[in-house]
């Protein structure tokens, strides 16, 4: 996992790399710290999907 294309995923809290894609938010002024690195923080696609599928 490239750290450069990674974010943080403030529903699941896990680390994930960035897909680039509309399945995911990534946000630019969100920031969270992981083992002293500083990475941006999202929403991954699971929890997109979910709220979908809930309207």
């Amino acid at each position: 996992m490239s750290i450069m294309n990674s974010y943080y995923c403030i529903q699941c809290e896990k680390l994930h790399t960035r897909s680039y894609s509309v399945k995911e938010k990534v946000f630019l002024s969100g920031f969270h710290y992981v083992n002293s690195i500083l990475f941006n923080v999202g929403v991954c696609n699971k929890y997109i999907s979910a709220i979908k599928n809930e309207k």
